[in-house]
């Protein structure tokens, strides 16, 4: 291996120093929006319901990222159904969308966004 082909070894690398890139986490308010071009899906169960005495529900959640936030706009959309039991599939559930970026550089990371939902 030549000094060159370190020097570009080293190079290649570099994305392992660059700060991390955090997520949102859905249904917890935050300025930040997932990185675009961010899939994301959650699936989540319950085998008993003690208000009801159902046997078994759950819940879905499914969005997409878009944008750049860290050099302008970035945008999330999601989806969420608060029931998955098979006799009343998705009667219970939401929608939303949030839009944000980085702001005032100079004083580390800071982030604005406005969220719009219909919960």
């Amino acid at each position: 291996m030549t000094g060159e082909d370190f020097v570009s070894l080293m190079d290649s690398l570099s994305f392992a120093v660059e700060p991390p890139k955090y997520l949102s986490v859905q249904g917890v308010p935050s300025a930040r929006v997932a990185p675009g071009g961010t899939v994301f899906m959650s699936i989540s169960g319950a085998d008993e319901r003690s208000q009801t005495n159902d046997d078994i529900d759950g819940s879905l959640a499914v969005g997409a990222a878009f944008g750049d936030a860290e050099q302008g706009i970035g945008a999330q959309v999601h989806a969420s159904i608060t029931s998955a039991n098979p006799d009343d599939f998705g009667d219970s559930g939401y929608l939303g969308a949030k839009f944000g970026g980085r702001v005032l550089r100079d004083w580390g990371q800071n982030y604005l966004a406005l969220s719009i939902s219909n919960l």
